[in-house]
């Protein structure tokens, strides 16, 4: 006859319960800090990189030196790999006792994947809560009125936002996310599958969005801020299928000038043409068409100003309103209220032309022509 082990109720408890304080010491140690208060997130830390104790050290006490606030960049998806890497740069202790702690608690399938910045002055325990509750590393980003989506490429990946240029460009063109917003939108079946991009529907704004998802973050929240803020107008004035028509209008406006007393009037001139069908002329949709092709920045001088050339006249495309008859195939960039609205509202003009009073100060305005005689007098005035 084999013996059994017997242990009663009060010593299995016992040892599930020393455990227990096993395991809380373990952590209650891990999340302890230099500080008494220890900042809670990394936005802190950066704001206050060396809070200040609650005592002060008396004269006789040896002062407290806290270690130097280092923070790093992490993409999760393995965990393994990144907390070895974490431990390498000094951010947790241990990468094993990092795995143990994330085992124990049951965080492993709740970790949740993104690009995060962690602090060293965060504990482990600290850090795992921070990933189970996915707060994300994330920048406020502005897409500025008038920018269309070769900009606002470039932009983001002259701040590191995106790894190869292009990237966003490529993404606001794709089938998915043409979808997306035909689905926002509510676009009946009719119109449904005819866009071309995006162009026009991210509405200028700034926007905080996540590190590791750029691309679907602005856009979706531009795309947001253009159905809260544009959309209504829209319904108002218009059918769904002449929606493109007024973007492209107001598009053209937004591109030519920033001052609302004007656009009004650049309205009336771009319909005053389209009345008599006449081709608008209008050297923006020239820059788009440039684009489009990844021929722009051939172009640019030394100081990054476009240098139009005779040629450029002529360049094929849908969009240059210098070859095609109308509006450009789609909205030429991003563009804001006013813009719309004068596009719904144009002035009474009896104007075909306009110029610019300054190339480099654009606060000065355009002046307006009836004539094409006129319109090159004019010309001649203000490039002197």
């Amino acid at each position: 006859m084999t013996s059994r082990h017997y242990y009663s109720p009060f010593i299995k408890y016992s040892l599930l319960l020393l455990a227990f304080l096993v395991i809380a010491a373990l952590i209650s140690a891990l999340s302890f800090t230099h500080y008494n208060s220890p900042p809670t997130s990394t936005k802190q830390l950066a704001s206050n990189p060396h809070p200040t104790a609650v005592t002060k050290p008396s004269s006789t006490t040896k002062p407290d030196h806290p270690q130097p606030l280092k923070t790093e960049l992490y993409t999760f998806g393995a965990l393994h790999s990144n907390f070895i890497k974490m431990e390498q740069d000094g951010i947790i202790k241990s990468a094993p006792f990092a795995l143990f702690l994330t085992k124990i608690l049951g965080y492993e399938k709740k970790i949740k994947k993104g690009t995060y910045r962690f602090s060293n002055l965060l504990s482990t325990y600290q850090i795992l809560n921070l990933l189970v509750a996915g707060r994300e590393e994330s920048v406020l980003f502005t897409i500025v009125e008038g920018y269309d989506l070769y900009d606002i490429d470039n932009n983001l990946f002259a701040a590191g936002l995106i790894p190869t240029k292009g990237q966003f460009a490529a993404y606001s063109h794709q089938k998915k996310t043409l979808a997306i917003i035909e689905k926002e939108l509510d676009f009946p079946p009719a119109l449904r599958g005819t866009l071309i991009s995006s162009e026009g529907f991210l509405y200028p704004n700034s926007y905080q969005v996540r590190l590791s998802t750029v691309n679907e973050d602005l856009t979706r929240l531009a795309l947001a801020q253009f159905k809260t803020t544009l959309v209504p107008i829209l319904i108002n004035h218009a059918p769904p299928e002449k929606w493109i028509d007024l973007m492209k209008i107001s598009s053209l406006i937004e591109k030519e000038t920033f001052l609302t007393n004007e656009k009004p009037l650049i309205a009336s001139v771009l319909y005053n043409r389209l009345r008599i069908n006449m081709k608008l002329r209008y050297d923006p949709t020239i820059i788009y068409a440039l684009k489009k092709a990844g021929l722009y920045e051939n172009y640019l001088t030394s100081e990054g100003f476009f240098d139009i050339k005779k040629e450029h006249f002529t360049f094929t495309s849908p969009y240059n309103t210098y070859t095609v008859n109308g509006l450009p195939q789609t909205p030429i960039s991003s563009f804001t209220l006013t813009s719309l609205n004068a596009a719904l509202n144009p002035a009474e003009s009896p104007y075909l032309f306009f110029v610019a009073r300054s190339r480099t100060d654009l606060a000065k305005g355009h002046d307006f022509s009836r004539s094409y005689e006129e319109h090159l007098e004019k010309i001649e005035a203000y490039q002197r």
